[in-house]
């Protein structure tokens, strides 16, 4: 998720439709579904779906029929039918009490090279077993208004709203100061710098490709939150430069903690949760005082006593609020 993706990677191969006759030209390949040390899932489910393909330049395939599931054994190993590399479609794996795989960058590289036949090499896709989901406070953030430029604005996170004066939050978790230095109506920037209300409050970005295990997993997030490395500030410039727009990044996340508490020499209790994604910046346009919209999505763990950044799906936020986060990462 991430919000991006949120968005699944797909991986290029099919599966025998029971509408279509074998492929002469298929390749065959073991795929094994391991946990994130390596061992064995057993009896793991493999679902290949078969697209159909468009003309170039068209968009990607569209899927045909219900995907194919394969059963894998004991030791978490299923035999599939793979097309030639020019096809298209996709291959997950899913088991009860795991998170679900989405294939990742390493099982791409191998289907690009596949060979008619047997003597393929294995398939690796890992789960992720989930331990720990919580309740959270999940919201999407979309267009908020800038209220003031150059000066602290606090935004409360459980109710997704700007603090008093500039709203009905209460509690200051993230202090926006935007800025705004427009030299033109085509040379112009915003700068949006993300502070905090405690000391041990932080936010820290997060690469997933720097954990192996996070490869083929949906989790987007390590299942906890880490106890130290967080930053007091985050920085971003989003606006108009050399006839371009400037600013647009594609970050995995960001994982925060707010709302710390500290007794002696450690944190006693604290909100963790975290930010899919980038924050977006709309920067308006350079003849307006502000005109600055944000829009990003998180979640915040619902309990101040624990440090879990996996979620159960159950979100306290009305069914009718427009700012209710609908899927799940």
């Amino acid at each position: 998720m991430r919000l991006a993706g949120l968005m699944l990677a797909t991986a290029f191969l099919a599966a025998e439709d029971g509408d279509t006759k074998p492929d002469p030209n298929a390749a065959f390949g073991m795929v094994r579904v391991v946990d994130e040390w390596g061992k064995p899932i057993p009896e793991a489910e493999l679902h290949v779906q078969r697209f159909e393909l468009r003309a170039p330049g068209s968009g990607p395939g569209v899927g045909r029929g219900v995907p194919k599931t394969n059963h894998c054994d004991a030791a978490g190993q299923c035999r599939v039918e793979l097309p030639p590399a020019v096809n298209d479609g996709n291959l997950t794996a899913s088991k009860a009490g795991y998170y679900d795989s989405w294939g990742g960058h390493d099982v791409v590289s191998i289907l690009e090279n596949l060979v008619p036949g047997p003597g393929n090499p294995p398939i690796t896709l890992w789960l992720m077993k989930k331990l720990d989901p919580v309740p959270m406070v999940a919201r999407h953030i979309e267009h908020l208004a800038i209220p003031a430029l150059s000066v602290p604005l606090g935004f409360d996170l459980e109710r997704g709203a700007w603090v008093a004066p500039q709203g009905q939050g209460v509690v200051a978790d993230l202090i926006f100061t935007v800025g705004k230095n427009v030299v033109s109506d085509t040379e112009f920037s915003t700068t949006v710098t993300v502070t905090f209300s405690n000391p041990d409050d932080g936010i820290m970005a997060y690469l997933s490709e720097i954990d192996p295990a996070l490869r083929t997993t949906r989790l987007d997030m390590p299942r906890t939150a880490p106890p130290e490395g967080y930053f007091p500030s985050w920085s971003k410039s989003a606006g108009h430069h050399d006839g371009m727009w400037t600013g647009n990044r594609s970050e995995d996340g960001f994982i925060f903690r707010v709302r710390s508490h500290r007794v002696d020499q450690a944190i006693d209790s604290a909100r963790y949760g975290w930010i899919i994604g980038d924050i977006g910046i709309d920067p308006g346009n350079s003849n307006e005082a502000n005109g600055i919209r944000l829009t990003f999505a998180y979640l915040l763990n619902a309990d101040p006593h624990s440090i879990s950044l996996e979620w159960d799906g159950t979100n306290p936020v009305p069914d009718g609020d427009p700012q209710k986060l609908r899927y799940n990462p």
